[in-house]
């Protein structure tokens, strides 16, 4: 958190074809690209959902670290596997080409 915000942000990875990341009684669902992707949400220190976003490739794409910067933006690190993963959640397609069996 940076000193004076009033919300926190999350990362991790996630399975499932139909993620609800709004805890409340909206619905904001996140679907996997294949066996597992990244995400990052952020939530009010109430709790409430503000947003998420989820990057990944058809296989295993982890999301394992967090950083935020004086500006408040968020780096993620994790690792992935896909042969072409998709790391922008937009209409636009930036991806990673995998060199090895894994990435980081």
């Amino acid at each position: 958190m940076i000193p004076g915000d009033t919300t926190f942000v999350i990362c991790g990875h996630h399975i499932s074809t139909n993620a609800d990341f709004d805890p409340g009684s909206g619905v904001f669902t996140l679907n996997s690209n294949g066996a597992e992707d990244m995400f990052t949400g952020r939530y009010s220190i109430n709790g409430n959902f503000v947003w998420a976003l989820s990057v990944g490739s058809s296989n295993q794409d982890l999301g394992m670290e967090l950083q935020l910067d004086a500006s408040n933006n968020v780096y993620i690190s994790g690792s992935f596997s896909g042969l072409n993963t998709d790391f922008n959640p937009s209409v636009e397609n930036p991806s990673a080409q995998l060199r090895e069996q894994m990435d980081i």
